[in-house]
This record gives C-alpha cells, structure tokens and sequence, in this order.
C-alpha cells in the first residue's frame, strides 16, 4: 500500500509543481502580448453543458483508481514514469508555446462548477492534459479478452475528453493535442514494460538454481 501512495503522491506533487509553475510563467507572457488561438471554426458550434462537470471532475479519482487496480508493481512504476513525463512535456509546451484559452462559460454556474473552473486556471490549454493523463491510464487498466472492462474505460475517457468540449475548458484542438501525447505515453508504457520484462528474464536467467 505504501508504495502505491507514494508513486502516486511523487505524480500528484509533480503535476503541481508543472501545472501551477506554468500557469504563472504563461501569465506574464499573457500580460504584455496577445496569445494566439488554437480555436476552430467548429468550436463555436460547441454547446456548452455545465452538467458535464461531473463528468469533468471523475477523471482525478480514475486516476488514483489506477494505483490500485494495477496489480504489477512495474506497471504503477511505468504509468508514473509515463504520467510524469506527459506533464512535463505538456509544462514545456504551456510555458514556450502557449495558446489563449478556450471558450469562456456564459452565464450563472454552480459552485462546483466555479470550483473546478478555477482549479483548471487560465493560461494551460494546449495540450489538455486532462485527456493525456486519464486517456493514457484507461489504456493501461485495459486488460486483453475483458471486453466490458475495456469498453467502459473506453467510454469513459471519450465521455471525459467531450466534457473539456462541453464545459468549455478546453478547445478542440486541445483535446486533439492530449489525444495525442497520450498515444506517445501508450507506446513508451509498452516499451517501459518490454524493457523490464527482458531484465526480468535476464535476472533469471542468471540466478543460481539448485
């Protein structure tokens, strides 16, 4: 259990640090130029549903579910590994390369809403690192022949890259983006595991028997 909290407290700080440091760093930028928009046209098209939230909002405890749904102990290490490298790179891509944020939500929200609103600040958009983030660890909790298992985890990070849409936290584009920063986290995972798997294989080889 120890070490399960642990590498998710080691991800959690990191996406802290990044994400906050970011935020501040773009802030400065948006303060004395005008960012550029990643925004389509079909963007304007996209009706917005605070309702979604909800949705919005589930991605956190999936996440954390992965420690624990997880059995391998090389796989926990090698999602976090892969989580903290997306944040990185998508803390890279925030500070050197940022966009205008999407479109902002009209009109009266819940608290909950204005909650999660202001937990997503301002200046993060391109890539969304809410669908990098649980579209990768739906991808790793899939198991092969647990066909129920992986549509639902399949629904539930496309229900979560439409509620960034639906809520208006995020533009097309950005989700896109974290599409495919989490298609690049899939396939490191998959070398990650080759890697540990040859060790493995190495290591027991070498031992002595008898």
């Amino acid at each position: 259990m120890a070490w399960r909290l642990r590498e998710g407290t080691v991800v959690g700080v990191w996406f802290c640090l990044v994400y906050i440091g970011s935020n501040w760093l773009t802030s400065l930028r948006a303060a004395h130029e005008d960012l550029p928009s990643f925004a389509l046209a079909a963007d304007a098209h996209v009706p917005f549903v605070p309702e979604a939230i909800f949705i919005y909002l589930s991605a956190t405890p999936a996440l954390l579910s992965s420690l624990f749904i997880l059995q391998d102990r090389s796989q926990i290490r090698s999602l976090s590994i892969v989580l903290s490298i997306e944040i990185a790179i998508a803390g890279i891509v925030y500070a050197v390369w940022p966009v205008a944020a999407s479109q902002t939500p009209q009109g009266e929200v819940s608290a909950i809403f204005q909650f999660a609103d202001n937990l997503n600040l301002t200046n993060n958009s391109f890539p969304s690192l809410h669908v990098a983030l649980f579209t990768t660890a739906a991808v790793v909790m899939m198991v092969p022949g647990q066909k129920a298992r992986n549509i639902l985890l399949a629904l539930w990070a496309a229900s979560i890259a439409f509620s960034t849409l639906l809520t208006y936290q995020h533009s097309i584009a950005d989700v896109l983006g974290g599409g495919v920063l989490a298609a690049g986290g899939v396939l490191l995972f998959h070398i990650l595991q080759a890697n540990s798997a040859k060790r493995l294989a190495a290591h027991l080889d070498e031992a002595p028997f008898g």
